[in-house]
């Protein structure tokens, strides 16, 4: 496993994102690096950040939950500091597939799981996985923290919108250029407006963040709407995004 690790300045992590206390890791798993966070002594506790997110939004909680774990806070790929390509499908069978090896990698029999947003979605996909491949014995327990619900009222309503060719273009094109739109989002997500900046091309930009590309929140909007036809009688209920 040590092998794998390398410090955070191989791979330009900046100083601003970098997490207090915590030890920088990176692993090469099947031809892609994946970069993460490690803290702590106990059994194994994966946490799997949301929808633009990434091993920083974690935070504020890993110094506690290492008083009874061995912390693991991914960067899922196409996120935060891991590897970036257009060619990531984005979709949660894809990264459910990609925290078992994961987790095989590091050599971790069994373990918890915390989840958020997306990452709530993500966890269930992979005890779905891992359900069907007859390991769920190593998953001890799962924990969800406003779980991504595609099927919910508010959730169809905006993976349908996505899914149009202006919805689209919003996606890939507008959102990560309209100041109002993404200084909203990022104060709510990470509640520090003082670390916003404008790059050379107008953008709001976030100097902790190391988002998901655009062409890979594209990739994730389609596979939800790719799901959608499977559940249309799913009963309206409220949910995280």
């Amino acid at each position: 496993m040590n092998e794998s690790r390398k410090t955070e300045a191989t791979y330009g992590v900046p100083e601003l994102a970098q997490v207090a206390g915590v030890e920088e890791c990176n692993a090469v798993i099947n031809g892609v690096r994946w970069r993460y966070l490690h803290v702590g002594s106990g059994p194994a506790l994966l946490l799997v950040h949301g929808f633009m997110g990434y091993s920083f939004s974690w935070r504020f909680v890993m110094a506690e939950l290492a008083q009874h774990f061995s912390v693991y806070a991914v960067d899922l790929p196409g996120c935060g500091f891991s590897e970036r390509s257009d060619s990531l499908p984005g979709t949660l069978s894809s990264d459910a597939e990609g925290l078992l090896n994961f987790m095989d990698h590091l050599g971790i029999e069994q373990f918890d799981v915390l989840g958020t947003s997306r990452g709530g979605g993500l966890t269930i996909a992979l005890a779905g996985l891992m359900a069907e491949r007859g390991m769920l014995h190593r998953l001890r327990r799962l924990v969800l923290s406003a779980p991504l619900n595609p099927w919910s009222k508010v959730g169809l309503l905006r993976i349908r919108m996505m899914a149009t060719k202006v919805g689209r273009i919003y996606v890939v094109h507008l959102a990560s250029r309209l100041r109002f739109i993404l200084r909203n989002y990022f104060i709510h997500l990470y509640g520090v407006p003082e670390t916003f900046f404008i790059d050379g091309s107008g953008r709001v930009a976030y100097k902790q963040l190391g988002p998901a590309s655009e062409v890979l929140l594209a990739h994730i909007v389609d596979s939800l709407i790719a799901v959608l036809p499977q559940h249309p009688t799913a009963p309206a209920t409220k949910s995280g995004s």
